[in-house]
């Protein structure tokens, strides 16, 4: 085929249903037995070696004023994580869940939302994040850097000191530049990844197949 005539359309994000929360922020907290007023570090998706579980622990030991929740299928049933985080005292900081129906809702008790992943392709949850408002920390791993434009804190993959310097960026924000940075975030996503944008791709790229065909 001719380079040319490729085209890329990424996946949609549904921006009804992943949107801000904030006035479910404490009410979700207390359900999941998370402070009010804790700095909170969120990651959703399934435990793989490659998705950066241990560093993201890593990062919430060396930061001992903020606390963990990873939610994804396996999570809670990995031995590993469950001997680091008992190994590096941080059950009192840590919350797991495994897969659960209410994403957007939990997405709405993060700070920030931190991904030391080694591995992605499209990387939607971080999309996801986004559509929510919420700051992401995450490595240059698959699409992250081209979906989140300039707005992201962004660090090469394995390099926990860069990681932990951005979160020590974010988590001294005040709460009000965090919010102005997640509207931008959430900007980006309506404008290039939402369900949206993506039907409108695909519709003009079948018009575009269409008119070929008559000619």
């Amino acid at each position: 085929y001719s380079p040319e005539n490729a085209v890329n359309i990424s996946n949609g994000i549904d921006t009804e249903v992943f949107k801000s929360q904030i006035s479910l922020k404490n009410e979700k907290r207390n359900e999941l037995n998370i402070p009010e007023n804790i700095f909170l570090a969120g990651y959703v998706g399934r435990y793989d070696d490659v998705k950066g579980h241990d560093d993201f622990l890593n990062i919430i030991k060396k930061n001992l004023d903020a606390w963990g929740l990873m939610v994804g299928d396996g999570v809670t049933k990995s031995s590993r994580i469950r001997e680091k985080i008992k190994s590096e005292k941080l059950s009192d900081r840590i919350r797991l869940f495994e897969q659960r129906n209410d994403i957007p809702e939990i997405m709405s008790t993060f700070d920030v939302f931190l991904s030391a992943s080694r591995s992605e392709g499209f990387p939607t949850v971080i999309a996801e994040a986004m559509a929510c408002e919420i700051p992401i920390i995450a490595t240059n791993a698959g699409d992250t850097k081209k979906i989140l434009g300039s707005d992201g804190f962004i660090s090469p993959i394995g390099n926990i000191n860069e990681l932990s310097n951005n979160f020590l960026l974010v988590k001294k924000m005040s709460n009000s530049e965090r919010q102005h940075l997640g509207g931008k975030l959430r900007k980006r996503i309506l404008d290039n990844y939402s369900m949206e944008q993506m039907i409108k791709k695909y519709q003009d790229l079948y018009k575009k197949l269409v008119s070929w065909k008559q000619v």
